[in-house]
């Protein structure tokens, strides 16, 4: 896809989610507004973050926006969790000690990614450990030609 209309998606996504979060943030002593708001910011930061890592020149430019990325696509499920309760109408059952449990593998997964600048963090395939984060024991000299004896 040409930069140009990619960088018009993204901008446009941008866009609708912070309008949809101002107006929410109008009315946000209504009922569940304030999930609404942090879900939408939460979109608006996913796409902010996938076109800063699209954007960025340098290695380590593109690895923090993957971080932001991988970080705000595990805020997403949590929240949207949380708002399809409030929605449903068990907002007596979102205690401070459940709201919290619920954002538990958001909180381990940040603490991963922020302590280990090795990993590379993939939502649908799991956690991929590079060589560099792996000790020196595990790392295997191979022989990379083929049709040679090593």
């Amino acid at each position: 896809m040409e930069p140009r209309l990619l960088a018009l998606f993204l901008l446009t996504t941008i866009s609708i989610d912070l309008a949809v979060a101002a107006f929410a943030w109008q009315w946000r002593r209504q009922h569940g507004a304030r999930l609404l708001v942090a879900l939408t910011l939460a979109a608006a930061l996913l796409s902010a973050a996938y076109g800063g890592e699209i954007a960025r020149n340098t290695l380590d430019g593109k690895v923090a926006m993957d971080q932001t990325f991988s970080l705000t696509v595990a805020l997403v499920a949590p929240l949207a969790l949380l708002m399809a309760i409030w929605y449903a109408g068990f907002a007596s059952w979102l205690t401070a000690r459940r709201t919290v449990s619920v954002f538990t593998p958001a909180l381990i997964l940040l603490a991963i990614v922020l302590t280990n600048a090795g990993s590379t963090v993939c939502m649908f395939a799991g956690m991929r450990w590079t060589l560099a984060s792996r000790p020196p024991s595990w790392q295997t000299p191979r022989d990379h030609s083929i049709g040679r004896a090593p």
